[in-house]
């Protein structure tokens, strides 16, 4: 165990971003993508990510810390349905559902099927989420 000190959440982090911020809203969007396809190409499905996402924001790098993994649960499949789940649940922050554009949800799909190399998924990801 490490003490990370006080990081924010992804939730607190994303409504840190002023909503016209694209720049920010697309970097942040391609990182967390590549970080949850990390995830679950390590087999690790976690119902409520974004509450145990927390972030350091390194000024050109962000590093994402993923904690309290009592939810984890390593016997069940990553189905399409529980990817698609994750993806949404974490790209929609409670109170700020429609922070990013059709075009960057697009985006940050699109990285995280990159990042797994499973492109083929990506109209049934796109309907999902």
């Amino acid at each position: 165990m490490e003490d990370l000190g006080k990081l924010p959440k992804l939730t607190d982090f994303l409504n840190s971003i002023p909503p016209d911020d694209e720049k920010a809203k697309r970097r942040i969007s391609i990182l967390l993508a590549r970080a949850l396809a990390g995830l679950h190409e390590a087999g690790v499905y976690v119902r409520d990510p974004s509450k145990n996402i927390l972030l350091d924001d390194k000024g050109n790098r962000i590093l994402f810390y993923f904690i309290d993994f009592d939810s984890v649960i390593p016997y069940r499949p990553l189905t399409l349905r529980r990817i698609a789940r994750v993806l949404q649940h974490c790209i929609r922050p409670p109170g700020r559902v429609d922070m990013f554009t059709d075009e960057e949800r697009v985006l940050y799909i699109k990285e995280y099927l990159r990042s797994r190399s499973k492109q083929e998924w990506f109209d049934t990801l796109l309907y999902i989420v």
